[in-house]
């Protein structure tokens, strides 16, 4: 009876294995040179050819099978190939045409765009450095600054204020403001839920005020008056405070008391003063928009354009097995025959 014990499978017993000989090492060394051409060619400076200018502080050391290549051929008298020059100083060359056109187009997209970014330089120094600065108050300035946003333009300042606060901060995001016929003044009663009006007409236009049954302040209000004061106070100027107290006549509806809502629109334009200069930076930016479009055109046609005549140029100087064939056109009944 067999011990329990004992493996149902025997164990298998593994010859040691012969060490390579000296043939099959070179073999393998053989095999991973043509599996990975570019192993023992490629140095940093051919990945980042920024590195080249420390060439110079770094002594380079010469590949010993293109040296001992060129000692032979010197030996035999035989010039050396300038295409095995080429391809030490750029190995990639050995991967085809495919990938050297791909790093070339690359190459010529960087310097077009590099261009591009010139040219529009003026027109970053214009955007950041104009009167208005547009964008002064929002998000991100550091970087919105150097967009045409930056130059502000002609907007509509809307304000709404409660009475009881007794004054009314006003501030023109670009330019100054206009205070003239286009001006809209009133005041919303303290019925009404949504104090978001700009002008007398978006308060009567929404569904639940169709019927007038709130009290209409703007009618008892003396608009006049306070008009004059917002001309006296704000006309010409980028910002200013205004006193809203004392702008109903004595018993009116506590509707329009404290808890109402006084508001203002105004128009804000650029000062005629810089109107002649932002003439001249529109003139520039348009000016350079067009040739920054004239030149993308012209020089992606360039660069089509020369990608063809490198082709031509590449497959002249590549020898292929297609260089020593001939192809003969045979119709069926030909072919039959042969």
């Amino acid at each position: 009876m067999s011990d329990h014990n004992e493996p149902l499978l025997e164990e298998k017993k593994f010859e040691d294995p012969d060490p390579l000989t000296r043939q099959q090492v070179n073999q393998a060394l053989m095999d991973i040179e043509d599996i990975h051409p570019l192993r023992s060619r490629v140095k940093f400076d051919h990945i980042l050819p920024v590195l080249k200018i420390f060439r110079k502080c770094i002594k380079k050391k010469p590949d010993f099978k293109h040296s001992l290549r060129k000692t032979l051929l010197d030996e035999m008298k035989i010039k050396m190939p300038k295409s095995e020059n080429q391809i030490i100083e750029d190995p990639f060359l050995i991967l085809g045409y495919g990938v050297n056109a791909y790093f070339d187009i690359m190459l010529s997209l960087c310097f077009g765009l590099i261009t591009i970014t010139v040219f529009c330089l003026p027109l970053f120094y214009f955007f950041s450095h104009n009167a208005q600065l547009g964008l002064l108050d929002e998000g991100k300035y550091v970087f919105n600054q150097f967009t045409l946003g930056n130059m502000g333009g002609a907007s509509v300042h809307c304000n709404q204020k409660r009475v009881g606060t007794n004054e009314m901060t006003m501030n023109c995001p670009n330019g100054i403001m206009i205070v003239g016929e286009s001006a809209q003044i009133g005041m919303m009663s303290s019925e009404i839920e949504m104090k978001t009006s700009c002008t007398e007409q978006s308060i009567w236009d929404q569904p639940e005020h169709a019927d007038g049954a709130i009290t209409n302040c703007s009618a008892t209000m003396d608009i006049e008056s306070f008009k004059t004061t917002l001309e006296e106070t704000c006309h010409g100027k980028k910002s200013c405070r205004v006193n809203i107290e004392d702008l109903q006549p004595a018993g009116t509806s506590d509707n329009c008391g404290d808890e109402a809502y006084v508001f203002v629109q105004l128009p804000c334009e650029i000062p005629e003063d810089e109107s002649a200069s932002r003439k001249i930076q529109g003139l520039v930016v348009a000016s350079v928009g067009v040739l920054v479009y004239l030149f993308t055109v012209v020089y992606y046609d360039y660069i089509k354009s020369y990608q063809s005549t490198s082709y031509v140029d590449w497959d002249v100087k590549t020898i292929t097995a297609g260089d020593y064939t001939i192809e003969f056109d045979l119709d069926p009944e030909t072919y039959e025959a042969w």
